[in-house]
């Protein structure tokens, strides 16, 4: 028929703007989501719970790994401030003294080469102050 009356080319769709599944409607965009978008959101929402439960101090199976991380943490900074000590304490003390010596190590280098440079400009003044003695006394 369109043919005959010479319209071409021709196309038509749809365009669905919701689905009904279930009894349930959803927007057409869901339609349109991939694995990677699904578990992103509930990534997101596990995220709230959690926080959520932090916030308000109910433990939720969400909330308590982040609760056991703190209270470990706090832990280990009263190991580090104390004389107690335990196997993960006694490492970070190990790495603290390692950093400290590092620093003092460094700062007497930087307190060397300034000293050098400092004895260096001193013995540059005197080399200068003498030849000008040389010169004016000829």
């Amino acid at each position: 028929m369109l043919q005959k009356l010479k319209i071409t080319p021709f196309s038509f769709g749809i365009d669905v703007h919701q689905v009904y599944n279930g009894g349930f409607v959803y927007g057409a965009d869901l339609l349109e989501m991939t694995d990677r978008d699904v578990l992103d959101k509930f990534a997101v929402g596990l995220s709230n719970i959690a926080a959520l439960g932090l916030q308000i101090g109910y433990p939720t199976l969400a909330s308590v790994p982040h609760s056991i991380v703190k209270a470990f943490k706090n832990l280990v900074a009263v190991g580090i401030q104390t004389n107690y000590s335990f196997g993960p304490v006694d490492s970070v003390k190990v790495c603290k003294r390692q950093i400290e010596r590092e620093k003092e190590r460094r700062e007497a280098n930087v307190e060397t080469r300034e000293k050098k440079r400092k004895e260096k400009r001193t013995k540059e003044r005197r080399q200068r102050v003498l030849r000008r003695g040389v010169l004016t006394h000829h």
